[in-house]
């Protein structure tokens, strides 16, 4: 089976943040349809033990992970070790 996959936290800050992306001809579509055009079949969420904000917590990666699963994707899911992010430069011990 080829794998092919998107990020879907992007999404879920991008919305936070009043992005948009358009294709080419300046048309806006829906991300899901965008994935689903592209044949994507897979999307990959990232998780955090504790993080500073609720971005990546548990309870919000549940949720989307719901999500990803009622739309029949499949998951990849990361487990970061740092609670902020995930350049290995400048990662800090979690407190757990």
């Amino acid at each position: 089976m080829l794998i092919l996959s998107a990020e879907w936290i992007f999404l879920h800050y991008s919305r936070l943040k009043k992005m948009v992306a358009f294709l080419p001809r300046m048309v806006l579509k829906n991300a899901i349809e965008i994935f689903k055009d592209h044949h994507i079949n897979f999307v990959r969420l990232r998780i955090w033990h504790n993080p500073d904000d609720d971005y990546c917590n548990l309870e919000k990666t549940l949720l989307i992970a719901q999500r990803i699963k009622d739309m029949r994707f499949g998951l990849l899911l990361d487990f970061h070790y740092s609670e902020t992010w995930s350049d290995s430069k400048y990662q800090s011990k979690p407190v757990a």
